[in-house]
């Protein structure tokens, strides 16, 4: 057998092992992983208003047609959660102003059963 295939058989050789490494602890990461993951739960009855980062929801995103039919209609109510400067600037006609920094505080002026569509643009 001549030197370069020698060579290269034994490279071939080495290599294997470390695939099998990588391999079994991709796997004992991967479970890992599952075995500390919780779904998140909601315990709440009531429907959730505001997405908040890392958090799941239950709120369907509102195409621009149907947000402008729903103000059209006046079937909805719109909430702009930019801040009361933003909304002075400019904002929807008959619009709710509630920051989302105010969110959690002034929840109560809100009917749930409403269609409540927020807005931050």
């Amino acid at each position: 057998m001549s030197r370069k295939k020698k060579h290269r058989s034994q490279n071939k050789k080495r290599i294997w092992p470390i695939w099998i490494i990588a391999l079994g602890v991709v796997i004992v990461a991967a479970v890992m992983v599952l075995s500390f993951w919780k779904p998140p739960s909601d315990n709440s009855t009531g429907p959730k208003l505001v997405t908040v980062l890392g958090e799941t929801s239950d709120i369907k995103r509102v195409t621009l047609k149907d947000a402008k039919t729903a103000y059209d209609m006046g079937t909805a109510v719109f909430v702009d959660v930019r801040s009361a400067g933003s909304y002075q600037a400019a904002h929807i006609t008959g619009a709710l102003s509630i920051p989302l920094t105010e969110l959690d505080s002034r929840v109560d002026e809100l009917e749930p059963s409403d269609w409540i569509i927020p807005y931050c643009t």
